[in-house]
Parts: structure tokens; sequence; C-alpha cells
């Protein structure tokens, strides 16, 4: 299977917040990577209620976010699959940005809506945020680009 319109990339960050943007960074990436048809690619500021519609009707979603991972080299990549997540699921800082992932799953089936069959979440581990500042750190910068080719491969991979 080929990215298609039933395919949602969406990449989540604040842009104003340095490292915490590089969802949004990503997501414009794999834009550009993917040829045109192959997907829709949305950003989005946090995970709230609004991400319940959002990715509701699409078959394959992958949602890409910094997450504070104080234990891990800045720049890692993380994966998980979204439907497999629950609330005691230890997954560093992933509802930092509004409702849980099985919150945002469970609103929608109890609205009715279909959920995706595949939910994929990367997540890129970026220092603690707590100052306003535009742009990518050095450290991010330096791994963008294998991060953004890594990305594309599971992406690709993942829909295969």
């Amino acid at each position: 299977m080929k990215l298609n319109e039933k395919c949602l990339v969406l990449g989540i960050g604040n842009e104003l917040r340095g490292d915490d943007g590089i969802g949004l960074y990503l997501v414009r990436e794999m834009e550009k990577v993917f040829p045109a048809g192959y997907g829709r690619f949305r950003e989005a500021g946090a995970w709230g209620m609004d991400l319940v519609h959002e990715v509701a009707e699409y078959e394959n979603v992958f949602l890409i976010d910094g997450i504070e991972a104080e234990d891990q080299p800045i720049g890692t990549l993380f994966e998980w699959d979204a439907n497999t997540i629950t609330e005691s699921t230890s997954v560093p800082s992933l509802h930092s940005h509004g409702l849980s992932l099985p919150g945002i799953i469970n609103l929608g089936l109890k609205l009715g809506l279909k959920m995706p069959d595949q939910f994929r979440v990367f997540a890129v581990a970026i220092p603690f945020c707590r100052d306003f500042t535009q742009g990518l750190s050095r450290r991010l910068k330096n791994r963008f680009h294998e991060l953004a080719a890594r990305l594309k491969s599971r992406i690709e991979e993942a829909c295969h």
C-alpha cells in the first residue's frame, strides 16, 4: 500500500518553543519528499479534542512529535503503535499537548467515528523546552536530515 488520501502524516509542535517544533519541521520535509498525491500532510499545535476529528476516517495515521526524554540522547527516534498504548503505558511526555492518545482513540470510538486501522507515533527526543525561541537547536539541526530519512523509510515500510 502506498500513501494516498486515506493516509495522514500529522506533525505536532510549537515553533515558538524551539525544538518542540520538530514535528512541524519534519512533516513539512515529508511533504517535500513524498510525491504529490501520496497522502495528506497536516500540522497541529497540540493534541486535544480537535485531533479526534483530524485523524478520523483515515486508514493510516503517522503522527510526528517531539518528546522530552531526559534519559535518551537528543534526536533519538521512538516509534509506537498508538492502538496499543494504554493510559498506563510508560511513554515519556506523550500527553503533554492535551488529551492522551488512548483518550483520542476512545473518544473517537465513543462518538461513532471510524478511527485509523494503523496509527503510528514517531517521537523525537528533545530537551526540556522552557524558553520561547524559534528554530531548532544546533544538536537537532545536525540530526534533522538523518531523522527525515529514517522517518520516510519507516512510513514507506509501514505502508507496504
